[in-house]
């Protein structure tokens, strides 16, 4: 009885719908499109070939429960059928509309391969005219179906595709493409049938694509604000929005005032800004990229604009987006940027100093400079650390792999015929794989087991022994191939051999020009090597120290032959003629063979010095040495010297090197470092005492937060090329006694600015200051007197303004030196500085200060401006000298004499005339003793001197007999 009753309702239901089937389409000439058997999905015209008659009952059924609802195609008005007739390559495509849709999909299908399917020029003109014009994406009101076969087709936006964005205006309610993850990476799951039964035409059967369903109810409620999907994340919501591009209005409309409907001016202004933008960047590309991710890299400003205000409009939700948008709505009125300099500094950079690295990747790719190798490097490698933190296998080779290319591409090297290859150990690729081993030691890319083969050479245990040594104890390294026990079992084995270290004092002797040194005395005798000139060694005959300075020496540094002397301690060459880097040769493939042909690899190798356990000291200065400069070079160095030289940059400080702790003295003066300070000044050897640095090359800005340093007691980087404002020194620094950066006003560099920080005064031990040299501005901080150990203060030619401090006076006996000179200070010189008696008081070239100086500071001996007739008036100080020389202060009434500021001219019994010059000195019976001062002699102008009646003694100047007067 069941299986009666479900053959009679199946069947009734098959002729139901064959007849309703028949009678609409049977006479209009319309095609029913269903899927076809030999390639599902595929739609086909059932008047096709493949399709003759009219389809069964069965396969309408089959399709009903398939899809929901039967594929119906719409009847055409008649003034419309000409479209298919004309442009069937075309309309032959064109998905059919479901009876109670809102919006349709075109599959993938329904744009013709114009490469494959023959077409007229007419016809590939019109697509080309509809793409353009963005009738690809269209939307169909709910209506009867009567209506809605009358009805025609309309655009759900100006540029609509369903098959690459979605339109704003509908919330992507029309995406129709394949793309099935969500903006975080999860893939989409499969649409519930119950979401599908709700939604029958909102593209959701059979896939997991994003898509944004339309209530049926009321079409303008969309259940998101985007394309979204259904997800089995562990720890998401169970669904997530999809990165789906939002379609971008066409730029057919920009050459003309008319709009499109759907499109407010305002939009269309701000896409053909966009699309302006696309054509003047690449006049050979007619299309426009639809999606964020895929605008111009030069035109992301135009298009933040466009999609913030009519796109996903996101911007107000997203901080980083805003502040982008805010920068390219700014930057769009700067005359002084171009297009692609806002987009890259507003859109690219901004997303990826927020964690971004595709943006990273694009910054150092379009956004550098063809040349900009140290720009592209510093992104290549933010890019890389972003993988290493995702611990992404697959975006750690995508984002790391162009560090060689763009950071050390002096590191490889390819010789003729793409054979001989140079290979650097302790290098750059050193530089990058250790400082990624020490922020990810453990990361799936297993950074640090591979660090040792760019810092270490093939065969240096030591090297090796070490790095896995700091690896294991301070980065906590999985060490799960033993490397540590592995390297430094080997490393024990590597002994000081006599003979060996005789043959290389041979060697160096013969590469140095040993024949012409100043005194090569005992060299290449029979006398022990023990007493050849400038060695010395310990009572088992190992060689201790070299001291062959200013002998010569003359060569190419002899790195591999000092590299086997293993118990040097001490090695002086300084004031030589040497030349060449520090780095040694390696040849690991020192045999010829069939294998390799004719030719051997040859490493430079700068971790050739590890076997030097035990040298502290070295001086290398006043040589001709070039290249970079590792100061760890060998791991227990104490003092290094390599001042007066041609060096370029130097080697990062690696904090597996032993040396990287015990390094307490460091002068690299008077080279040619051309690096940034904020890079080399990182992971510095945290015991340094003294870090010279001056007469260099060095630029860029000092970091805000210095690394903190309890020893250093000189920090000296003067007659650079510094810029910024001056960091904080006294948390970092709290012992230093000498700060010197001064001098970093050179060529075009303004060196510092800003104001003098007031933290200066906690470096309680400081006894130097010098910030000579900049443009810093704003008053002298007070608190600098506070200083209690300052003997020079030098704060000359820089742009301070405002009053000289009077609290300078307080460090009488201590200070030795102030100079104050070429600044803009203004107004009285503080009588305090006149006690500054044995030190230097510089202050000239401040046109602003007023006269006169203090009466006591024109008779500080160190003051510049002593013999200024201004500041210090000639007859001021002949009466002053005269006043002290009478015993001034036992005087019966000295009223105003000495008086700091007071003109000499309102001394009691002292005249002048109009032009204040001294006329009468009246002093009898004033209680005058002692003896005449000879600068009375300067009182030209005197007419009157009575001293009648005191008790001065000796005798009478013979200077009197010049006041002709």
């Amino acid at each position: 009885f069941k299986s009666t009753w479900r053959f009679v309702v199946v069947f009734t239901t098959a002729l139901f719908l064959f007849n309703v089937i028949g009678q609409g389409h049977g006479s209009s000439g319309g095609s029913v499109l269903s899927p076809s058997p030999s390639k599902p999905g595929q739609l086909q015209s059932a008047h096709s070939p493949s399709s003759r008659g009219k389809p069964s009952a069965s396969s309408n059924i089959k399709q009903k429960v398939k899809s929901s609802a039967p594929f119906l195609a719409p009847e055409m008005p008649a003034g419309k059928k000409n479209i298919e007739n004309t442009e069937n390559e075309i309309t032959r495509q064109t998905p059919p509309m479901r009876s109670t849709a809102t919006a349709i999909r075109r599959p993938a299908s329904a744009t013709p391969n114009l490469s494959s399917t023959p077409a007229s020029p007419t016809v590939k003109r019109s697509l080309r005219a509809a793409t353009l014009a963005g009738t690809s994406s269209y939307m169909l009101s709910s209506t009867s179906s009567s209506e809605r076969a009358s009805q025609a087709l309309t655009p759900a936006c100006a540029g609509g595709n369903p098959e690459v964005c979605g339109c704003a205006s509908v919330k992507q309610a029309d995406y129709r493409g394949n793309i099935n993850k969500t903006k975080s990476g999860v893939e989409c799951i499969r649409w519930y049938d119950r979401r599908v039964n709700i939604h029958p035409d909102a593209g959701l059967e059979g896939n997991n694509f994003c898509r944004n369903p339309i209530n049926p109810i009321n079409p303008r409620i969309k259940d998101g604000d985007g394309a979204w999907c259904y997800t089995e994340d562990e720890d998401g919501d169970g669904y997530g929005y999809c990165d789906v591009p939002y379609c971008f209005p066409p730029p057919t409309s920009c050459s003309s005032s008319d709009n499109d409907n759907n499109t407010t001016s305002e939009e269309m202004q701000a896409a053909c800004a966009y699309y302006k933008c696309v054509v003047d960047d690449d006049s050979d590309n007619d299309s426009v990229p639809l999606a964020r991710g895929e605008a111009k890299i030069g035109c992301r400003c135009a298009y933040e604009l466009w999609d913030c205000e009519f796109g996903t409009k996101n911007c107000q939700f997203d901080l980083v987006r805003q502040n982008a948008n805010e920068c390219c709505a700014n930057e769009a009125t700067n005359m002084n940027w171009t297009r692609k300099e806002a987009s890259c500094e507003c859109s690219i950079k901004r997303y990826c100093e927020k964690g971004d690295g595709k943006k990273c990747i694009e910054f150092a790719e379009h956004c550098c400079g063809d040349d900009a190798n140290e720009c592209k490097c510093e992104y290549q490698t933010r890019a890389c650390h972003l993988a290493l933190e995702s611990d992404s296998e697959e975006l750690i080779y995508e984002y790391c792999k162009g560090i060689p290319e763009y950071c050390c591409r002096d590191d490889i090297i390819i010789g003729q015929d793409d054979n001989l290859g140079y290979s650097s150990k302790g290098g750059c690729m050193c530089d990058s794989f250790e400082a990624m081993c020490n922020d990810f030691p453990n990361s799936k890319a297993d950074i640090c087991t591979e660090t040792p083969s760019t810092c270490c050479g093939d065969y240096n245990s030591h090297c090796k022994c070490d790095f896995f040594t700091y690896a294991v104890d301070n980065l906590g390294y999985n060490d799960k191939d033993n490397g540590a026990d592995v390297y430094c079992l080997a490393a024990r084995n590597i002994l000081p051999n006599i003979d060996m270290a005789v043959e290389s004092l041979q060697g160096i002797y013969d590469e140095t020009g040993g024949d012409h040194w100043t005194n090569n005395t005992g060299w290449m005798t029979n006398a022990s090597h023990c007493e050849w000139h400038g060695i010395s060694c310990d009572k088992d005959d190992h060689i201790v120290e070299i001291n062959l300075k200013s002998n010569n020496v003359t060569g190419e540094f002899p790195s591999n032959f000092l590299s086997k002397l293993y118990k040097l301690k001490t090695l002086d060459l300084a004031d030589n003629n040497l030349w060449g880097t520090m780095a040694g040769t390696y040849d690991p493939y020192d045999y010829n063979d069939d294998d390799w042909g004719s030719w051997a690899a040859i490493e430079i190798d700068r971790s050739i010095f590890f076997n030097l356990r035990e040298l502290t000291h070295v001086d290398l200065s006043q040589n001709n040495l070039s290249g970079e400069v590792d100061v760890l070079f060998a791991p227990a160095l104490e003092h290094v010297n390599f001042s007066h030289n041609n060096f370029t940059s130097i080697n990062s400080f690696k904090t597996f090197k032993r040396s990287h702790g015990t390094l307490r003295i460091c002068d690299l003066s008077f080279n040619s470092i051309q690096q940034e300070a904020s890079k080399f000044l990182k992971n510095m050897p945290p015991n340094l005492e003294q870090l010279i640095l001056p007469n260099n090359l060095i630029q860029g800005t000092l970091p805000t937060s210095l690394e903190s340093f309890a020893f250093l007691r000189r920090f000296r980087i003067d007659s650079n090329r510094l810029s910024g404002e001056l960091p904080d020194f006294s948390t970092p620094f709290p012992n230093l006694q000498e700060l010197n950066l001064s001098n970093q006003k050179q060529d075009n560099n303004t060196g510092f600015t800003g104001p003098i920080p007031e933290s200066l005064s906690k470096l309680l031990f400081l006894s130097t200051l010098n910030l000579s040299g900049n443009s810093l501005t704003n008053t002298i901080p007070p608190v600098l007197g506070n200083l209690a150990q300052l003997e020079v203060l030098d704060l000359s030619n820089n742009k301070l303004s405002k009053f000289i401090p009077a609290v300078f006076g307080k460090l009488e006996g201590t200070l030795k030196e102030i100079n104050l000179s070429h600044n803009m200070l203004e107004g009285s010189i503080p009588s305090d500085i006149g006690k500054l008696e044995d030190a230097l008081v510089i202050l000239n070239e401040n046109k602003n200060l007023s006269s006169p100086a203090p009466l006591s500071l024109c008779f500080v001996s160190g003051f510049d401006l002593r013999d200024d007739a201004k500041l210090c008036p000639i007859e001021r100080n002949a009466l002053k000298e005269f006043y002290d020389s009478t015993k001034g202060q036992e005087w019966t009434d000295s009223a105003n004499w000495a008086d700091e500021y007071s003109s000499y001219c309102f001394w009691r019994g002292v005249t002048c005339d109009t032009a204040n010059k001294t006329t009468e000195i009246n002093l009898a019976n004033n209680g005058l003793s002692g003896k005449l001062s000879t600068r009375i002699g300067n009182l030209s102008s005197l007419h009157v001197l009575d001293l009648s009646d005191n008790d001065i003694k000796g005798a009478i100047p013979s200077e009197i007999g010049l006041l002709s007067n």
